[in-house]
């Protein structure tokens, strides 16, 4: 099933703001959740291992993303996803930092 994507405000803005990304960082961490979880996230959603809580309807995803491109420099971001309305075909990226 493919998804749509909502991203909360706190999210939007931590990533324009306080990620530390170039441009084209952000441009390519937009596109690698969207990719990742656009048409991917059931795999994601199936798997235990990402619901800290199995009670509650969230799910951890890890992109790993190298900045700027072709250098050694490699970070990892983990994203918190609300899956609640993912029987209308959404999901809410509700949490986003960064190692």
């Amino acid at each position: 099933m493919a998804y749509a994507l909502l991203f909360e405000d706190n999210v939007r803005r931590w990533i324009r703001d306080s990620s530390g990304l170039s441009r084209e960082g952000r441009v390519r961490l937009f596109l690698n959740i969207d990719q990742a979880l656009r048409d991917r996230a059931d795999l994601f959603r199936g798997d235990p291992q990402r619901r800290p809580n199995p009670e509650l309807p969230l799910l951890t995803l890890d992109i790993v993303l190298q900045d700027p491109p072709g250098s050694q420099q490699f970070r990892v971001f983990h994203l918190v996803v609300n899956d609640r309305a993912a029987a209308m075909g959404i999901l809410h990226i509700v949490y986003i930092d960064a190692d």
